[in-house]
């Protein structure tokens, strides 16, 4: 029976070693040998202290936790220093109880994830840098469309300002038109300083957080700061939304609808004629659905399964990082749980035949 279990104890690929409660060895098995470039009676009936000098009281912390709540510790990972090299050691420490209800013996289970964790570190590093230029680039066109819906306003200003002095010089500037243009500049001034306050309660760090919100409300919250861009270009929208509440992180939603807004924008900028963009939001299943459609003529079959891959755009260079989908499907499935895809669909609008993008958000309610 025991020549069995040594057997079976050998096979196994991750590395096992049997211990007395006094942080001694009592034997290990294949893995666990050819791992520390020992053999298996070298290992046996000896102190943890001769096998890991420098580290065997930090073991045996973990050992005595084990002992005194006489329950399994299971995956914890640490780092190990063996002949030179740092590795990466996922352990679980099991205890082998007697009949006085008292912990005899542990059994140790040792995989090395070495790989696995600097795969893991990479991944991490490489998200972090894919969120960092999402950030940015959400930024440019952030400053686009603050660009967009100041350019008329300012020229109002100047128009106002230009035309004050011009008719105070020729003696034309009556206490009318005076106190006409001043108004013009101050109403206009107000609508620039409150554009500016509602860029910022989007970027505002606070409003990241759960809450319940009107659905109608987030979309016109959406359209206000992608207006100037979608205005310059001609682009009409037709909404179909009914008052629906959700408990979601709004900000990350608006996020996402620019990201979708904005790609619409771009490819409807480049036709000529009409230039619409739909939204209809609906419940289905006690779910929302939010769907954005526009009519740029679709996406191109081979590509529409890698859109929402990241660094993958259509777009050249200057215009284009490939990412602003790729952060919307994240942000969607990660920070709210849902789902979202892209078709193409062909329909009829006011009797004519349209092909576009329809890019579907579900999200639970």
């Amino acid at each position: 029976m025991i020549e069995q279990l040594r057997s079976i104890l050998d096979s196994l690929p991750m590395m096992i070693a049997y211990k007395d409660t006094n942080n001694n060895v009592i034997t290990v098995n294949k893995s666990a040998a050819e791992f520390m470039g020992k053999e298996i009676n070298e290992l046996s009936n000896i102190p943890l202290e001769k096998i890991f000098p420098n580290d065997y009281d930090r073991y045996y912390k973990y050992d005595l936790e084990v002992i005194k709540s006489k329950k399994v510790k299971s995956r914890f990972v640490e780092k190990h220093e063996i002949f030179g090299r740092k590795i990466f050691v996922e352990t679980s420490i099991i205890p082998i109880i007697n009949k006085k209800n008292d912990v005899e013996n542990l059994i140790i289970f040792m995989n090395d994830i070495t790989k696995k964790h600097h795969l893991e570190i990479k991944n991490e590093k490489n998200e972090k840098l894919l969120y960092h230029q999402n950030k940015m680039a959400a930024m440019g066109e952030m400053i686009e469309n603050i660009a967009h819906q100041w350019r008329q306003p300012l020229s109002a200003i100047s128009t106002s300002a230009t035309g004050i002095k011009l008719r105070k010089e020729m003696n034309l500037l009556s206490d009318k038109d005076l106190v006409e243009s001043m108004t013009t500049i101050n109403e206009t001034v107000q609508y620039l300083s409150q554009t500016i306050n509602d860029f910022r309660n989007f970027i505002n760090p606070s409003k990241n957080e759960y809450s319940r919100f009107n659905i109608s409300n987030t979309i016109e919250k959406t359209l206000k700061l992608t207006n100037g861009k979608r205005l310059a270009k001609k682009i009409e929208v037709i909404k179909n939304i009914n008052d629906i509440e959700i408990v979601s992180l709004e900000n990350e939603l608006v996020q996402v609808l620019i990201n979708i807004l904005n790609n619409a924008i771009d490819v409807l900028s480049e036709r000529s004629g009409d230039k619409l963009i739909f939204i209809n939001i609906f419940v289905q299943n006690s779910h929302l659905n939010i769907h954005i459609k526009d009519n740029g003529n679709g996406v191109e079959s081979d590509i529409l399964d890698k859109i929402f891959d990241p660094y993958f755009t259509t777009k050249h260079k200057s215009q284009g990082t490939g990412i602003g989908l790729f952060m919307s499907q994240e942000i969607v499935s990660k920070l709210l749980n849902g789902k979202v895809s892209v078709e193409n669909e062909i329909y009829l609008y006011d009797k004519k035949k349209y092909t576009g993008a329809n890019f579907k958000i579900e999200l639970p309610l």
